[in-house]
């Protein structure tokens, strides 16, 4: 492999010897596996659509969710990719959409805890929280790839990613 010249604009901002690489390392690691983990609980598949499932007796309403929430994470993005290209900070895109979005996971807990008692609520509960979390973390992830890239050292990304993966499938089970 050839290393990449000190010049190069793909050499990463924050070596491992950097003040804020144990802290960035952390702050990735911990939001790769904090994400991961609760995507485990609530996921998409299969998990959600069972639970609509027995929410309502109308397999459109499964699957509308499903498209709604594939709608909700990957059309944001391709609007806001754009927009975020030729900014010169997206940490703060990066913290405005985890801010927003990740709080209506709550919102989803609230609608599982509500149940069979209030399908009806439950089910636009599930709508909403869904919709506004993946709708806000699609927003995010176009800053979270940017701003990971140059804070995490291209001969580390590997390392922190394999341990978030290794801690999330531990978690989960």
């Amino acid at each position: 492999p050839t290393a990449i010249p000190p010049s190069s604009p793909s050499t990463p901002a924050s070596p491992p010897s950097s003040p804020h690489y144990r802290r960035n390392f952390l702050a990735f690691l911990g939001d790769y596996v904090g994400v991961g983990v609760g995507a485990a609980f609530a996921g998409i598949t299969p998990v959600i659509p069972d639970y609509i499932a027995r929410l309502t007796d109308s397999p459109i309403v499964v699957g509308l969710f499903l498209m709604v929430a594939d709608g909700a994470w990957l059309l944001p993005q391709l609007v806001y990719a754009r927009h975020l290209m030729n900014k010169r900070r997206k940490k703060p895109y990066l913290l405005l959409g985890t801010a927003i979005g990740r709080p209506f996971y709550l919102l989803f807990a609230l609608a599982l805890g509500l149940g069979l008692q209030e399908p009806r609520l439950a089910l636009g509960l599930l709508f909403v929280a869904q919709v506004m979390f993946m709708g806000c973390d699609s927003l995010a992830s176009v800053a979270w790839f940017d701003v990971y890239a140059k804070c995490i050292p291209v001969n580390r990304r590997g390392r922190m990613i394999g341990i978030a993966q290794s801690a999330r499938g531990v978690l989960a089970f």
